[in-house]
């Protein structure tokens, strides 16, 4: 290692220290830490457990509202609801692309998109809402049982990442109200 090499080291070690260092002083708190130790309010988990989740229509918000019930209630449903979070049917839309020569298609891509509302049980506003897109895409093969699977799955991502989307947008809304 030569000496210009040992400095740069030296300087990018540094570097990273104060950067670590300064992070408390900008304000950088961890939305799913215990809060105790910032204010007196509770964690972002015990929040998510104050929102009622809705029935959502078709097969896919019922995929959806599962994951989004994993998420909000890990310590279990509570009964003392402040919230109830609304979300609309999935529309899905399929676009093919990746054409081969032969005029074979051999990718797809699948679109979901949704809205949601988040509702205070009190007043009855509409205190959050969001429009809600998810990508995902998946190969269509030769086989169609395997492209069906392929489907499938790509279709779980997406609604896992639309309830992930979900949850980050209510969660900072509950963190803001503290």
């Amino acid at each position: 290692m030569s000496l210009f090499d040992k400095k740069i080291h030296a300087f990018l070690i540094l570097f990273m220290g104060f950067t670590v260092i300064n992070l408390g002083a900008c304000g950088y708190k961890p939305l799913y830490a215990d809060r105790a130790a910032f204010n007196a309010g509770s964690s972002v988990g015990q929040s998510l457990a104050k929102v009622k989740i809705s029935i959502i229509a078709d097969r896919e918000g019922q995929i959806l509202r599962n994951q989004l019930l994993d998420s909000f209630y890990s310590a279990g449903e509570r009964g003392n609801y402040e919230y109830i979070l609304d979300v609309r049917p999935v529309k899905q839309r399929t676009v093919e692309f990746d054409v081969t020569e032969d005029s074979d298609i051999t990718r797809a891509q699948l679109k979901l998109s949704s809205n949601m509302k988040l509702r205070d049980i009190k007043s009855g506003k509409v205190v959050l809402s969001r429009e809600l897109r998810s990508f995902a895409s998946y190969n269509i093969l030769d086989s169609q049982y395997a492209t069906r699977v392929s489907r499938e799955k790509a279709l779980e991502n997406a609604l896992h990442d639309m309830a992930r989307h979900i949850e980050i947008n209510v969660a900072l809304f509950l963190d803001e109200q503290k």
